[in-house]
């Protein structure tokens, strides 16, 4: 079993030589393996910029013209010059030939490719609509959604409830864009992927609304327990005769966490952990009221404060989600209709929609072989690289990590090349995070990293000058 290298690349470090030069290494070690090597990047541009390169530097070596791959060549493989002119003449002859198989392309495509020999297992046909704009789709969903609103009570009452809650939130009550507005997340990949895996689910309108109602009591149940603890607090203060001011450090002190819970705000100061550790803080400073102080600690005072923020750590995570969850309680149940209606639309209209081919290919490769997917395709790819990685969206690289984690098992070669710091294509769902960390738990212990630090591309004064400037920075 081999290891996963990723190459993480500055702008201007030689990531386009350094994936050339894997490439042709692995030309010259079986003249036919660009049958079975699979390169993919995110732009028409850099895919034929990386076929342009491999084929260029190909003839270069086999006309005995200058290339920085011959010495890099020559020592990998132990062939002289001449030897490396022939095999690369070889090489440059097969892949003209064949060049439906020289799989360098956008992965887009690839994807599209492997949909297209699957066509009849999902149920896609020739005739077939594909579609390309999500807007046209969503425009058309939300007004075929308010056409047959009197013949669906239950949405007649969510859309006037969402009406409601916008007004006396002080929004807009243009209810038709605030759902265009969230009708667009559904072709997301994260609400697509979440609704594809829990269909059943999203379709229960009924347990969704528990689950609403559920962080509502929630919310509601620890609000009171705080506030009947805060006011127990408060209380015990006013019989020992004192007051807030009267205690450390005043109204900046530990004692103004209970007049804080009344407000609303749970989260003990780090002052309120030191007088949980410390009563006796409570009663420091210049006050002449510490034996009333003293005696209302006695009375369980610092015992109240202890117990809010005991009862706060515990509930807190799930009183935030529960406030989150509550911002959409009116907004969901529209939406999932939307959603339904959007799946009937297409069914009816004979419509594939373009962004669903990612979720498509995950069915596919979740239910078959990793190799029996491929291979249907009519090839069998044993080598992975992936140019951009950081660019690489969560779906797109469910989706290829199977193949990824096959060509390891098989002790072949795979690479991903990409710098975290060139994310830009978040918009399209890109999630650095793949390069940063996630494929070192995907792979544990199996992914060997290099980093490309010169840059070949500025000045050495640009480059001098940049060092200097980030390295103050850190400074500051």
């Amino acid at each position: 079993m081999s290891n996963l290298s990723a190459y993480r690349a500055s702008a201007g470090s030689g990531k386009t030589f350094t994936l050339t030069r894997e490439y042709l290494n692995l030309l010259f070690q079986d003249d036919k393996s660009y049958k079975n090597i699979l390169a993919v990047t995110f732009t028409n541009k850099a895919s034929g910029e990386m076929k342009n390169r491999i084929i260029s530097e190909l003839y270069n070596l086999s006309s005995n013209k200058p290339s920085k791959y011959l010495d890099i060549i020559c020592l990998e493989h132990k062939l002289n010059a001449h030897e490396v002119q022939q095999k690369a003449a070889t090489i440059l002859e097969q892949i003209l030939h064949n060049y439906s198989f020289f799989f360098v392309e956008i992965i887009d495509k690839f994807f599209q490719r492997v949909i297209k020999n699957f066509a009849k297992e999902l149920g896609i046909y020739s005739l077939q609509t594909v579609e390309l704009d999500n807007q046209r789709i969503l425009d058309l969903a939300i007004r075929q959604m308010f056409i047959d609103i009197d013949n669906n009570p239950d949405l007649k009452i969510w859309l006037q409830s969402f009406i409601s809650h916008q007004i006396e939130n002080g929004e807009s009550y243009n209810v038709k864009k605030k759902i265009l507005e969230f009708g667009k997340e559904l072709f997301s990949e994260s609400i697509s992927f979440a609704i594809s895996n829990n269909q059943a689910f999203y379709e229960n309108t009924e347990a969704i609304l528990q689950i609403y109602k559920t962080f509502d009591d929630f919310i509601k149940e620890t609000d009171s327990q705080m506030s009947q603890i805060a006011q127990s607090a408060l209380n015990i203060m006013a019989n020992a005769g004192i007051s807030v001011e009267d205690c450390y450090y005043g109204n900046k002190g530990a004692a103004q966490y209970f007049v804080k819970i009344m407000d609303g705000d749970y989260t003990p100061s780090k002052r309120v952990e030191d007088v949980i550790e410390n009563p006796e803080k409570l009663a420091l400073g210049k006050t002449s009221k510490k034996q009333e102080i003293l005696q209302a600690i006695n009375a369980g005072l610092v015992h109240k404060m202890q117990e809010a923020a005991q009862l706060w750590e515990q509930t807190r995570e799930t009183y935030y989600t529960g406030i989150a969850m509550l911002r959409f309680r009116f907004t969901f149940p529209v939406i999932t209709k939307l959603h339904g209606i959007i799946l009937d639309y297409c069914r009816t209209n004979n419509i594939h929609l373009l962004s669903n081919n990612n979720l498509l290919l995950r069915s596919i490769i979740k239910n078959n072989p990793t190799p029996f997917v491929y291979e249907k395709m009519g090839t069998f790819l044993q080598n992975v690289m992936i140019d951009e990685f950081q660019d690489t969206s969560n779906l797109q690289w469910e989706n290829m990590k199977p193949l990824v984690d096959n060509s390891l098992a098989a002790d072949k070669k795979s690479l991903v090349v990409g710098d975290v710091k060139q994310s830009i294509y978040r918009w399209r769902n890109g999630d650095w995070r793949l390069l940063g960390h996630n494929i070192y738990n995907d792979f544990e212990n199996r992914v060997e990293t290099h980093l490309l630090q010169t840059n070949y591309r500025s000045d050495g004064n640009i480059i001098s000058f940049n060092n200097r400037l980030f390295d103050s920075c850190k400074e500051l």
